[in-house]
C-alpha cells in the first residue's frame, strides 16, 4: 500500500493522456510524477491565459483567482491556492498493487478496484 498522488484513471482525459504518455516515453508508467508535471503544466496555461501578459502582476493577480477543475489526478476539488500559496483541495490516493500494476482503492470516486485484504498469495 502506498498513499500518494495518483493520477485519476477513471476520468476519459486521463486515460487518453496516459496512453500518449506510453507511447511518448517508451512505454514507461504514467504515475505520480508524470501526471502530478502534466498537471502543473495544464494549471500553468490557464493561468498565462486568464492573465494574458507576462506582467509579475498580472500573474500573481491571476494565480490568486485559479479555480482549475481540469486536473488530471485524484483530488477533493479544483486547484485553487490559499493565502499561504497552498491548494487545499489537493488530496492523496490509496494505491494497491493489484495484478502488479498499481491500482487507486480509495477515495471510492476515484477507485479502480476495490481494496483487497488480506492480500492474496502468489
Amino acid at each position: 500500500m502506498d498513499i500518494t498522488v495518483w493520477p485519476n484513471f477513471r476520468q476519459p482525459a486521463t486515460q487518453r493522456i496516459a496512453a500518449e504518455y506510453v507511447k511518448r516515453s517508451g512505454g514507461r508508467n504514467f504515475d505520480a510524477s508524470a501526471a502530478y508535471t502534466y498537471e502543473a503544466v495544464l494549471v500553468i496555461a490557464d493561468v498565462l491565459e486568464r492573465a494574458a501578459s507576462a506582467d509579475p502582476d498580472a500573474l500573481v493577480a491571476a494565480i490568486k483567482k485559479t479555480s482549475f477543475t481540469g486536473g488530471i489526478t485524484v483530488s477533493t476539488g479544483p486547484v485553487v491556492f490559499n493565502e499561504l500559496g497552498d491548494n487545499p483541495n489537493a488530496s492523496t490516493a490509496a494505491i494497491q498493487i493489484l495484478g502488479q500494476k498499481p491500482r487507486v482503492v480509495w477515495p471510492r470516486e476515484a477507485a479502480e478496484q476495490k481494496f483487497v485484504f488480506p492480500r492474496p498469495k502468489a
